[in-house]
């Protein structure tokens, strides 16, 4: 009996220990690190390029300049087809490992592409078990396959270079998940937009080599892109949007003839709703910490009143930014800071009668007041210039 027992258990511990008989060796695998979309120049067809790092060229030889770093460490495949499987499908019958999404955290799309729309992307993507919600989406000033061509001089591979932007919040963190809430609550989204041309690197003895930086923000409505914002722009959205923890702003006094820089620090924003009529009214309340980084100016920053003139100086120019660039979101019937939701929190049965029409309703029955509450609280080791104190001998 004991021995029956034990042959059971013997029996099970090796079916356990047999294995999953649908898994994927590693060596097998290849791992998309950014999808690239283009509209196709064939009619009615989409452009897909994946990036993939080549693995047996990642090795300590190539990291240390070695021999074996020859070539570049990553590749790209493109491929056309009249729908994102199909294209998908043309690039994986190329490859002799099966494509994997789990490593995907960039997606570039060309600026042609977005403005057409971008709902059967994201459509896709959605249905993709392996992809992760939060991958980044920036936009490319032309064809998103130019992005490929840059020189990765502090990373290894492109998509790394775009990754690490996003992560030190240089470009905008938009994702596909914020993508998808905005859609489905019928509401819209920015994400960056690079600039992309040829310098020439000091790092590659002086040759042009191709460059990419940031840009502003794309705006989209209802699933296209209908305009930009400029850096400027983008920083008071980024503001706005809560996305960003500091900011360094300069003011400009007696007609230009003095400045003061500052760094904006605990960055805070306050958006409530007034119905007024068939209106709807938001008071905007920005409010920050300042350190003063650099005064080129006579003035005492000692003196009380000296100080509130460039607190209110510092506000008056934060005010009228961010006045201009909602002005325009509104023009291109863009609600990017997502304002229909919190009506809907807050009025619902209003939001219920203006939901379908909402970007209309928007453009032409939105007032928006802000208020900027600037408060200068460092100062930093000098309170005058450095040049001053020999008159104040």
């Amino acid at each position: 009996m004991k021995v029956c027992k034990i042959g059971v258990l013997l029996c099970a511990i090796s079916v356990l220990l047999s294995g999953c008989w649908s898994t994927i060796e590693l060596n097998d695998r290849t791992f998309v690190s950014g999808l690239f979309v283009d509209k196709s120049p064939v009619p009615g067809e989409v452009l897909l390029t994946i990036a993939t790092p080549l693995t047996n060229r990642m090795t300590s030889g190539a990291e240390a300049g070695g021999p074996s770093s020859s070539g570049n460490p990553y590749a790209t495949v493109t491929k056309s087809g009249k729908t994102f499987p199909e294209a998908m499908q043309k690039i994986q019958d190329d490859l002799t490992r099966k494509l994997t999404w789990g490593q995907t955290r960039i997606i570039v799309m060309g600026r042609e592409y977005a403005e057409q729309g971008t709902k059967e992307l994201f459509e896709w993507l959605i249905r993709q078990p392996q992809f992760h919600l939060k991958t980044y989406i920036i936009v490319a000033p032309g064809k998103s396959t130019e992005i490929t061509e840059l020189t990765p001089i502090y990373e290894r591979t492109p998509t790394e270079v775009l990754r690490e932007f996003v992560n030190l919040k240089v470009l905008m963190q938009t994702s596909v998940k914020n993508y998808l809430e905005a859609v489905i609550a019928g509401q819209d989204v920015a994400a960056s937009i690079l600039t992309f041309g040829k310098v020439k690197a000091v790092s590659e003895k002086g040759k042009e080599t191709p460059w990419a930086g940031t840009d502003g923000a794309a705006l989209f409505s209802n699933g296209k892109l209908v305009g930009t914002l400029n850096m400027k722009e983008t920083r008071m959205l980024l503001w706005l949007n809560k996305s960003h923890q500091s900011q360094i702003r300069t003011v400009e006094l007696d007609g230009g003839k003095e400045k003061i820089s500052v760094t904006m620090r605990q960055l805070k924003r306050q958006i409530r709703p007034q119905l007024s009529g068939n209106k709807i009214l938001f008071h905007i309340t920005l409010t920050a910490e300042a350190d003063v980084l650099s005064a080129v100016s006579s003035k005492d920053l000692l003196d009380p009143k000296i100080v509130h003139k460039i607190e209110q100086k510092f506000a008056d120019d934060i005010r009228s930014d961010a006045l201009a660039m909602l002005k325009k979101t509104q023009r291109l019937k863009s609600d990017i800071l997502m304002l229909g939701s919190i009506v809907d929190w807050r009025y619902p049965r209003k939001w219920r009668e203006i939901k379908d029409h909402w970007r209309d309703y928007y453009k032409e029955n939105v007032d928006i007041q802000i208020q900027a509450n600037i408060r200068i609280s460092h100062f930093g080791s000098e309170t005058v210039p450095f040049w001053q104190h020999e008159k104040m001998r």
